[in-house]
């Protein structure tokens, strides 16, 4: 396993501690290693071992807005609660994603010096995610610059025509999300709700581009100002574990071609648009219905579930062993 870490260094990659529990539990199924589960006192004895420590490899969000939080607990939330059932109340959210970028914190040697961070790349998406109080997951949404992208050409695959592959995708020069491709949304989802004859609420932050009317089946509650981080479950914990999966997908590709490259960041020059799109799709479907459950209980909607900890989800729970991004220094999340 520090053969592997050692290579990862030494050609300019950065790695944690959970990708490397995560790689040593394959390593030992692989190798029909029994009894081994790589567990947090297995990882501390390895970092000591192997002289490893965590260093910051690069360099507030708005105060809450207390009055209007109380505001939404006391009078908008209950109003919510009383007209729809938990499985019709849904919450959407974008974030960005510099899909070529490498995160900016890893795992050193202790001599080592704190190495110096890669380029910043522009090559970002948007990803716009939607899901209800009881897990219920709408496709993700993919938000890009090119209208036929050439991995998307080459896969046979023209003006965004990719659900069957389980994410829609738009199209702007900015590659945000912008009032048209809000509404060209909420009109699919209108119409699907439909067909369903249901009638749901969906929650979402007070985003320029989300101002819109509400629709015959899907009526829009506007969060207030600066409230997201206490009041929205997307925030409270699913659009994290999202990222977390991402980046799980992109370093299990990365270790299984790492000897084909001589730079690690070689390996992030050549991750295709279609590639980050399939693993938004993974990492979506990735997030488990109790962790989707327990993020809206935690904003109020809904009672918490016991949560099942398994390997593929396991997170190291001491902060010295793991890597877990602020939102100001996540090259994953890009704030509009």
């Amino acid at each position: 396993m520090i053969e592997l870490v050692d290579e990862t260094l030494d050609k300019g990659g950065n790695i944690t501690g959970r990708l490397i529990q995560l790689q040593a539990r394959k390593f030992a199924r692989e190798n029909d290693i029994q009894n081994f589960t790589g567990s947090n006192g297995w990882l501390a004895s390895f970092f000591e071992r192997h002289d490893l420590i965590f260093k910051v490899l690069q360099g507030e969000g708005a105060s809450a807005n207390f009055e209007g939080l109380q505001e939404w607990y006391d009078e908008t939330l209950p109003s919510i609660l009383q007209d729809y059932a938990l499985k019709d109340i849904f919450n959407c959210d974008e974030l960005g994603l510099n899909y070529r970028q490498l995160p900016n914190k890893s795992l050193v040697k202790k001599s080592q010096a704190i190495p110096k961070g890669c380029k910043l790349r522009k090559d970002r998406i948007t990803v716009f995610l939607t899901c209800s109080t009881t897990g219920e997951r709408k496709m993700p949404l993919v938000i890009g610059t090119a209208k036929n992208p050439r991995p998307f050409v080459q896969a046979g695959l023209r003006d965004g025509r990719t659900k069957h592959l389980g994410f829609a995708y738009k199209n702007n020069k900015t590659a945000w999300m912008n009032t048209d491709i809000f509404t060209e949304y909420l009109e699919e989802l209108n119409a699907d709700i439909i067909l369903q004859k249901r009638y749901i609420a969906l929650i979402l932050g007070n985003f320029k581009a989300h101002n819109v009317a509400s629709l015959s089946n899907v009526r829009l509650y506007f969060l207030p100002p600066n409230v997201t981080s206490h009041a929205q479950p997307l925030d409270a914990g699913i659009i994290k574990n999202f990222r977390d999966h991402f980046r799980t997908l992109m370093a299990s590709d990365l270790f299984s071609r790492l000897r084909t490259f001589e730079c690690v960041d070689d390996y992030y020059k050549g991750v295709t648009l279609l590639e980050a799109c399939l693993w938004t799709v993974e990492a979506d479907k990735a997030i488990t219905t109790e962790t989707r459950v327990n993020c809206f209980a935690q904003c109020r909607i809904g009672q918490k579930i016991p949560t099942v900890t398994t390997e593929a989800t396991e997170e190291v729970s001491q902060r010295d062993w793991t890597v877990t991004f602020d939102d100001e220094d996540d090259p994953f999340d890009l704030e509009y």
